[in-house]
């Protein structure tokens, strides 16, 4: 890939992973933090591409549709005692803390969060945009290269800016 065309798709992958981050804080979507952090730009061979997720993070499509009732991770009940640990929730007791974590838990086994029912934008308008801006920037590129190949006095259009 053309070096200055992957800059500029770095750059609209950068302002993105931005956009969803400052979604996920304006709208208090944000358990532990591991989530937001696991959102990042990669460079591999052939490409860029956004990510997010991973073994100790919330699936990402939970954040705008959080989680309907029904099965539940394993341990379950164990995250969720973590995170009122993450959040600083205090407790009489780790009994108490225990306690919480049961009942949260199960709630959300049976009820879901309640997301499902009325999603939060959180990446689906930002990843809209940036698949927009990334294929005028290739349709550019694309245009450039076609223009350079012709000696660079035809004018081609590929039709990407109707």
């Amino acid at each position: 890939m053309n070096s200055e065309l992957e800059n500029d798709i770095v750059r609209v992958l950068s302002e993105t992973r931005d956009q969803i981050r400052a979604n996920m804080d304006a709208k208090n979507i944000n358990a532990s933090g591991r989530t937001r952090a696991s959102i990042r730009v990669e460079t591999y061979q052939g490409g860029v591409r956004l990510v997010g997720g991973g073994k100790d993070t919330a699936p990402v499509p939970t954040l705008e549709v959080g989680r309907a009732g029904g099965n539940v991770p394993a341990g379950f009940y164990y995250i969720i005692r973590e995170w009122t640990r993450e959040k600083g929730l205090q407790f009489a007791s780790e009994s108490e803390r225990g306690t919480f974590a049961y009942f949260v838990a199960r709630k959300i086994a049976r009820e879901g969060t309640g997301r499902h029912i009325k999603p939060v934008d959180i990446y689906s308008d930002a990843a809209r945009s940036a698949r927009s801006k990334i294929v005028e920037i290739l349709n550019e590129g694309i245009t450039g290269t076609i223009r350079a190949a012709l000696g660079g006095g035809a004018t081609i259009t590929t039709g990407a800016r109707h």
